[in-house]
């Protein structure tokens, strides 16, 4: 055992080496030191029955499998496709920052070392074996320990997938891909730069040829990314024979990924293999428009990557440049999923800012990889402003401060988002790879300024009088309008030029936080009776017909907002051309208020004296209204309406959530 030696070995002074002092008072003290180190050596050595044997030279044994698991040896699955997911494998260490009793400790045995050092008794073979014995429990506390198992004792894995039952493409063919893959690179890896074509190739390499254990993490990666490229080689290289069949072997890639991330056991052992898996699942959850499993994915990423400490550090011993660039792009895509998602649920973000040290990915030195590399850091820079709009402007603390205080932080976020605007259209794209591609960066970035500037100026406190006559902000209502005639535009060119830059425009873009635009331009036009954003909400609506086809999302938005089109148009068809002298007859789009407002767009009549009884107004009582539709009554002019933006964004929320569930 670890510390048998070290009891076994302990000697006592002998009386030579006491005999080296001259006085009997330091005789006493030397009694006194040793009946003191006698306490502490048997408190270590009580401390060693709550810690796992080692061997004399003190290595780190296996952990025995549970005997649920003994019996399971995989012998009937191939070794380079064999789940290594096994108790006995070895972990990785896990995070523990400055406030855990880790570092407390490590802070603790290295004053103690020092102390050792400046006393004139650190010679004293018990001594030694005491500092020896305090430096080997510091240097178990960095080691994997049980305590970070993430199963309570006795409590099975989860059972384990027979890889060896899964199709996967003849090697020829991945051969054929890997070479074209190599000699054109690839969208899939330039717009998401967490694996290169060499790493990819290894990884190949392991899976088809390799004799050692595979995990399903890595091999949930690999079709992953089998199953992207296989698709989009098809479409670059639609003529060339020996692509023929990569549609067909993209499905059954995909397939392969979804039953192993299906079944991923979500006590998994933090790895490299399992948080790219996780970051693949969240790519597969974003692009069939799952948000809530995209949100879940996210989660259990974030705290993967926070258990292994990349968002400290990404850097191993062993790793080189190139390794750590990709670590550093795996983590930065968490981060900047968790913000959209955080923005377009409403939910608190998952990374803090304020505990990150990690710098942003390195660029390339690849001239023609360097400005993707750049705009990914310019999105970092994005999701940064959109986690800030969510904590300062919709999260609790930000609704319910003061008009002073939320004015403040609108303007503030408006001028870096600008300043972001300005630096993403600056960048330089002239050598860059897919040139024809990256050229629409500039019409992307100006849909998502006005995107996000959108939802900041409706933010905005409400000026007195309002500026519209749905009481929103003017720069609002301008934004929203502004962000659908670029998405007018953008739709239109895309869907003539390149249908692969289409369906990742429909996917990555608008499909992403779709409804703020199109909903505050909704609000305004059935407030305002305003023709011209009632035809421009119809051109969209129409043109979103050509994205059905894309995704069962895809198809639910354009049913989503064609319906709006179609309740805005026939309440403004309604509505009086001019106003009339004799007693108020309710109107027929009154019959639509209390349907809208239910959906969070509906007239803003809720007073203080009609609270009460508005809550009792039944659905067949809305003729006995007496409140015009959408005209706000003088009183609420000098309310704060911090509690209708709270509802407001919560409604949108639910709107989101439609996109989510069959329509």
């Amino acid at each position: 055992m670890l510390f048998t030696h070290f009891c076994y070995a302990s000697p006592e002074i002998s009386g030579g080496e006491i005999s080296i002092l001259s006085s009997p008072g330091s005789e006493r003290k030397i009694e006194t030191i040793d009946e003191r180190l006698s306490t502490i050596e048997r408190l270590l050595q009580d401390l060693t029955l709550s810690l796992p044997a080692a061997t004399a030279s003190q290595s780190v044994p296996k952990i025995p499998p549970p005997p649920s698991s003994r019996h399971h040896d995989g012998s009937n699955v191939p070794v380079a496709i064999r789940n290594s997911e096994e108790p006995e494998t070895k972990r990785t260490p896990e995070f523990e920052g400055e406030s855990s009793f880790s570092a407390h400790s490590m802070h603790a045995g290295a004053l103690f070392e020092n102390a050792m050092k400046r006393i004139p008794f650190a010679h004293v073979p018990m001594m030694s074996h005491a500092l020896s014995a305090l430096q080997d429990i510091i240097k178990r506390q960095s080691l994997p320990s049980s305590v970070n198992v993430l199963r309570f004792p006795g409590q099975p894995p989860k059972k384990r997938i027979n890889f060896s039952d899964l199709e996967l493409p003849p090697s020829s063919a991945v051969l054929t891909l890997l070479r074209l893959a190599n000699d054109n690179p690839p969208l899939f890896f330039l717009t998401l730069p967490v694996m290169n074509i060499s790493h990819f190739t290894q990884m190949c390499k392991d899976l088809y040829f390799c004799t050692e254990e595979y995990s399903s993490g890595r091999f949930a990666s690999v079709n992953a990314i089998l199953g992207h490229l296989f698709k989009e080689i098809s479409f670059r290289f639609k003529d060339d024979p020996s692509t023929a069949k990569f549609p067909e072997y993209s499905e059954l890639c995909m397939s392969n990924f979804t039953v192993v991330i299906s079944s991923f056991d979500m006590f998994t052992e933090p790895s490299l293999d399992n948080l790219m898996a996780l970051t693949y699942a969240i790519l597969h959850a974003t692009e069939s428009a799952k948000i809530s499993l995209c949100w879940n994915f996210v989660a259990s990423a974030a705290r993967m990557a926070q258990s292994l400490g990349y968002h400290r550090s990404v850097a191993s011993k062993d790793d080189k440049p190139d390794d750590v660039r990709l670590k550093a792009f795996l983590f930065w895509f968490i981060y900047s999923m968790d913000r959209s998602l955080s923005l377009c649920l409403g939910r608190a973000a998952l990374l803090p800012d304020y505990d990150i040290a990690l710098p942003y990915p390195s660029l390339s030195s690849d001239t023609s990889l360097q400005p993707w590399h750049i705009l990914f850091h310019y999105w970092l820079d994005c999701s940064r402003i959109t986690g800030e709009v969510y904590e300062h402007l919709y999260s609790v603390r930000g609704v319910s401060s003061s008009a002073e205080t939320r004015a403040k932080k609108v303007y503030e976020l408006s001028y870096r988002l600008q300043d972001w605007r300005d630096q993403v259209i600056a960048i330089d794209t002239q050598e860059a790879y897919h040139k024809a591609h990256i050229q629409w960066i500039v019409p992307a970035s100006e849909l998502t300024y006005n995107l996000i500037a959108t939802i900041i100026q409706r933010a905005a406190p409400p000026t007195q009088p309002p500026e519209t006559p749905s009481g929103l902000n003017l720069q609002c209502v301008q934004a929203a309008r502004k962000a659908l005639q670029i998405h007018q535009q953008i739709f239109l060119s895309l869907e003539k030029a390149d249908s692969f830059f289409f369906s990742g425009y429909i996917t990555w873009v608008l499909l992403q936080c779709p409804f703020a635009p199109f909903m505050v331009t909704f609000c305004h036009t059935i407030a305002a009776s305003d023709h011209d954003d009632l035809k421009l909400l119809g051109e969209v609506a129409t043109s979103l017909q050509a994205a059905a086809d894309v995704s069962e999302a895809a198809e639910r938005l354009y049913r989503l907002c064609l319906v709006f089109y179609q309740v805005a148009k026939l309440y403004v068809d309604v509505q009086p051309k001019e106003p009339h002298n004799h007693p108020v007859i309710p109107k027929p789009g009154e019959a639509f208020d209390d349907y809208l407002t239910s959906l969070g767009f509906g007239p803003n009549t809720l007073t203080p004296e009609t609270a009460e009884s508005s809550t009792n107004t039944n659905l067949n009582d809305l003729n006995e209204a007496s409140i015009p539709a959408f005209q706000m009554p003088p009183e609420m002019m000098e309310t704060d309406l911090s509690h209708t933006l709270g509802d407001w964004f919560l409604d949108n929320q639910y709107m989101m959530g439609l996109l989510d569930s069959d329509l």
